[in-house]
């Protein structure tokens, strides 16, 4: 038992993303109240249960003086590679949450591979709220990130591309309700040239997604290979309400490109329009669409 325990362990610290900080925070915790031999550790069914209240409390100790520290330390320090290949969402951002500056490019990949089948209803290159730029941010001499008065990075808005632009491919999902290049809200701008690659296939759905009754969304249990009603590991085409090259609400400064099945045997189901610019947004470039090989 012992041993399955510490090569998950080892999988997520060699395999996972390690951009972010707060993971190496979480972990160092979790090993923290282990060590403690806290009272209020539970055991059950094989399972751990650690109290909410310890992990916070081990979590701020080492992640709140990152934020603290007068010398700038970001916390997405390099690309960010978005990859969802299974599970249901309300919206999904390539960029961050209301705040924060992302030191890197932005690439998000749909790809239905996993357990389950991918629904989203929102899809988004851009942040929640929260500006991007290619050309990077102004820094200070320490080389901390400037921010204006409502807490939001300074984006240099013109210069040399520091990163790539934003791209958006959407392989395979079995439905997405809207696609943005941008981001969402009018705070949410890009200083850059998003581009959206919808060349879809078939999805499949892989490994054995264990349905319990009670528990799991009813829609799944059709992929649990042990239920009577499994449709198999073969998806229809999946289906795209909405298409926007922009923001929803959200600028961008540049242009925007949407191509649409344009690589070969690739195709797309998309039930309503596609716009080169964005949703109650501005485009300050050019858009281009293009449909078809």
């Amino acid at each position: 038992m012992q041993d399955v325990v510490f090569k998950n362990i080892a999988k997520i610290i060699e395999r996972d993303s390690k951009v972010t900080t707060y993971k190496f925070a979480l972990l160092r915790g979790v090993i923290d109240v282990i060590q403690d031999n806290s009272p209020y550790i539970s055991f059950s069914d094989s399972r751990v249960n650690i109290p909410t209240g310890l992990l916070i409390e081990k979590w701020i100790l080492y992640y709140y003086p990152i934020l603290d520290s007068p010398t700038y330390i970001p916390q997405i320090n390099g690309d960010v590679n978005l990859n969802i290949v299974g599970g249901t969402f309300g919206k999904v951002f390539g960029g961050n949450d209301e705040s924060g500056a992302i030191l890197g490019s932005i690439t998000v990949t749909i790809q239905e591979s996993g357990c389950l089948p991918i629904k989203i209803g929102e899809l988004y290159g851009g942040g929640n709220r929260a500006p991007y730029s290619v050309y990077g941010y102004e820094v200070d001499g320490s080389g901390k990130v400037l921010r204006d008065a409502y807490g939001k990075p300074v984006l240099k808005t013109s210069g040399t591309k520091l990163y790539n632009d934003p791209v958006l491919n959407i392989v395979s999902a079995t439905e997405i309700g809207s696609v943005f290049g941008g981001g969402l809200g009018s705070t949410a701008v890009i200083h850059g040239d998003p581009e959206i690659n919808i060349n879809m296939v078939e999805g499949s759905v892989n490994g054995d997604y264990k349905y319990v009754d009670g528990e799991s969304d009813p829609d799944n249990k059709y992929y649990d290979p042990n239920h009577a009603d499994y449709i198999g590991p073969t998806l229809e085409l999946g289906n795209i309400g909405y298409v926007y090259g922009g923001g929803n609400q959200a600028a961008v400064y540049g242009n925007t490109v949407v191509n649409i099945a344009t690589e070969a045997g690739k195709s797309a189901y998309i039930l309503n329009n596609v716009y080169g610019g964005g949703n109650q947004a501005d485009v300050s470039g050019t858009t281009t669409v293009t449909v078809g090989n």
